[in-house]
């Protein structure tokens, strides 16, 4: 006896789930890109490095610059076959120069999770509000233009992370305005702040200096801030943000929370996606080796591999849903 429509109806129902299961499944199983890292170099008045991290296909090894030990592929082949968003990494520690790879496990797992992340080593400078964002403005314009990276990455799809300084260039980046007579101000009164008011003015020499939007301003899409330095600040200077943002705090950190990541809660103009991790300010660092154990002495209660797992895939969930 021959099948009813209604019978052929639900065995073709049946093929499709079942094909888009195997599908699903497929895809779920699928191994995750590998971590490729180059350095470039970036001329100027004052050159500097940058790190780019991308996904590859290409087999991890052992890697050790200075004190950080990780597994990447060095300088191996971008993937084929894809196009990739863009992640710019800004690190913290204001005027200092330093390592972009104090966060190579966040760094790495974007790489693996198809982001090409672009991560300066900023050199030295007497005026950090100015110079990170033209040197992150740089970094940027020489990793599109290198040759394993071209018609691979989307310049269309840019987001960036920035940590404590790196936190303030990453607003900046984005359009917000440095009120420095603001954060004078906000110094004068709670000078106990020590990460955010070191080397900052008290004296009226600040006040005047008008707040002003970067000449460096690029069409990011969605911004991640670890401890972001807030107090720079006001309502009007983040009146242009308008993109998804996620801020996280630590809950034991010496930058206050109140004059800075909170700050930039009540301060911005939507209504960004908040998070908090027990542990200091130096909590999203990567582990460290020994010999950096005074950036990174958690108390007993804290696993920061643990925290480093969970805000690894909350911040790759992030830029996937918004980038």
């Amino acid at each position: 006896m021959s099948a009813s429509p209604e019978d052929d109806l639900r065995n073709s129902v049946h093929l499709f789930l079942l094909a888009a299961a195997w599908l699903l499944s497929s895809f779920a199983s699928a191994e995750p890109f590998r971590a490729a890292i180059s350095r470039l170099s970036v001329p100027g008045e004052t050159s500097f490095d940058v790190l780019i991290a991308y996904p590859t296909a290409a087999s991890e090894t052992e890697l050790v610059e200075g004190p950080f030990k990780f597994r990447a592929s060095k300088d191996g082949p971008i993937a084929p076959d894809s196009v990739f968003p863009i992640v710019l990494f800004a690190k913290g520690n204001g005027s200092a120069a330093g390592s972009p790879l104090v966060h190579h496990d966040l760094i790495l797992r974007l790489a693996r999770e198809g982001f090409v992340v672009v991560a300066p080593y900023y050199p030295n400078t007497p005026r950090p509000f100015i110079t990170r964002p033209r040197q992150t403005r740089s970094a940027l314009e020489a990793a599109a233009a290198d040759e394993r990276l071209s018609g691979h990455v989307d310049p269309n799809r840019i987001g960036m992370t920035g940590y404590s300084f790196g936190g303030a260039v990453t607003l900046i980046m984005a359009g917000a305005k440095p009120n420095l007579a603001l954060l004078s101000a906000y110094c004068r009164e709670h000078g106990d702040d020590l990460k955010a008011c070191e080397g900052v003015s008290t004296d009226g020499s600040w006040a005047n200096i008008p707040s002003r939007r970067s000449d460096y301003v690029i069409p990011l899409k969605a911004l991640v801030l670890l401890e972001p330095l807030g107090a720079p600040f006001g309502s009007d200077d983040l009146i242009a943000l308008n993109m998804p943002i996620l801020i996280y705090r630590a809950l034991q950190s010496d930058l206050r929370a109140d004059g800075n990541a909170l700050s930039l809660v009540r301060n911005l103009p939507g209504s960004p996606r908040q998070a908090s991790v027990p542990g200091g300010h130096g909590i999203f660092l990567a582990p460290c080796p020994p010999t950096l154990n005074v950036l990174c002495s958690d108390p007993p209660d804290v696993d920061r591999i643990a925290i480093h797992d969970r805000v690894g895939d909350e911040v790759v969930d992030f830029f996937r849903s918004n980038l």
